[in-house]
């Protein structure tokens, strides 16, 4: 049985949050795991000595990392990916947790060879509602990563941590998607699974690290763009979808009509005459429905 190392960063988190997912991680079914908790808020003192003593307290066997300043998400688990002996590795943000068999089952795909297995997800609201998310498997996975981020947040899928370490890890300069720039390489390089089951807790509330500002969401979307433009090239019509898709989710989602001109600007400027510039909707709802049959025949 392979060691699985799984990771956790916080910053500024309320203890009780943290421990339900440092839990999540302790009664996995599957063994061998370590588990690290990386700490990136070391000013706060007096947090950080309670979750020393809190992790202390569960299990005195968890790594516990402290920044000694501030140095920000990616920087945060490159520690955790630093300091990991197992053959596979998972990313747990602070305010979600895992269900039991993650892990176990996870790893039953890893045997496949790949680097990146995924899974399904519950999102659950601030009022405690939780709702079934699925992912949808496609047939080129290089093509779909490139118009969205199918695979989903830092705590969904299990990684093979050698090819996490050879694709160089999270980017630190990257500001906001940094999970979603580390598929897009993992996915370039390297084959993927699936497991088509929910196995992870996905919180939306206000403590989610999923709350961030719409510029900041643009932003990312096109440092993203510009950092990949080589492979884009050679996916035009990703490229486009992509463009086109994020003006439809600034349009209709964040309601942002500075977002929805920025992503339109540039896929007219880039091809005037697409189909996606002016069927976008249309196209999306087809291929979701289409995905949502290949799902239910598999």
């Amino acid at each position: 049985m392979e060691l699985v190392s799984a990771v956790i960063t916080t910053y500024n988190r309320p203890v009780e949050i943290l421990k339900r997912a440092v839990l999540s991680v302790l009664k996995q079914t599957y063994s061998p795991m370590e588990l690290i908790v990386v700490n990136d808020c070391p000013d706060n003192r007096e947090l950080s000595e309670r979750i020393r003593q809190m992790l202390s307290q569960l299990d005195s066997g968890i790594v516990y990392l402290v920044h000694e300043k501030n140095m920000g998400a990616c920087a945060a688990r490159n520690t955790g990916l630093a300091a990991a002996k197992g053959t596979f590795i998972g990313f747990l943000d602070d305010d979600d947790e895992w269900l039991p068999e993650k892990t176990e089952k996870q790893v039953a795909r890893m045997e496949e060879g790949v680097a990146l297995v995924g899974c399904d997800s519950y999102r659950v609201t601030g009022d405690g509602i939780r709702y079934h998310h699925p992912t949808m498997p496609c047939a080129d996975p290089v093509s779909a990563i490139l118009r969205t981020n199918f695979v989903g947040s830092t705590s969904f899928p299990l990684l093979r941590t050698a090819c996490v370490r050879a694709v160089g890890g999270f980017d630190v300069n990257v500001k906001s998607c940094q999970d979603y720039d580390l598929w897009i390489r993992l996915i370039a390089e390297y084959p993927m699974a699936f497991v088509g089951e929910a196995l992870v807790n996905y919180y939306y509330s206000e403590d989610s690290t999923f709350k961030a500002s719409n510029q900041k969401y643009l932003e990312g979307s096109f440092f993203l763009m510009e950092k990949y433009r080589q492979l884009y090239e050679s996916h035009p019509d990703d490229y486009l979808y992509k463009l086109n898709s994020g003006a439809l989710t600034g349009l209709l989602v964040k309601r942002d009509l500075h977002m929805y001109g920025a992503y339109k600007k540039a896929a007219f400027r880039y091809r005037p005459l697409s189909r996606y510039n002016f069927f976008m909707l249309p196209i999306k709802i087809m291929g979701k429905l289409k995905q949502k049959a290949e799902r239910n025949h598999g």
